[in-house]
């Protein structure tokens, strides 16, 4: 796609390609056992081939020249 995009003058992305999703966006205090609740009250709904490794809540500062991410928390889901 990228390819086909280039041709039409839309350049490459230079970046590391980092798989996210972005599951919610909040601007109140975030609420860690609620989400997880809802996470497991709904796990027969979620379809995935992905192994989700570690879990992170991101703070976004929007600027004029673009946001920047800060996170704020990141969660291991591996098992020891």
């Amino acid at each position: 796609m990228e390819n086909t995009l280039e041709k039409a003058g839309i350049a490459k992305e230079r970046r590391k390609f980092k798989p996210h999703i972005t599951a919610a966006r909040n601007k109140k205090p975030f609420n860690f056992k609620s989400f997880f609740k809802k996470i497991d009250e709904n796990s027969e709904r979620f379809i995935s081939g992905l192994k989700v490794t570690h879990f992170q809540v991101f703070k976004s500062q929007l600027t004029p020249e673009g946001p920047i991410y800060s996170i704020l928390k990141e969660i291991s889901l591996v098992t020891a």
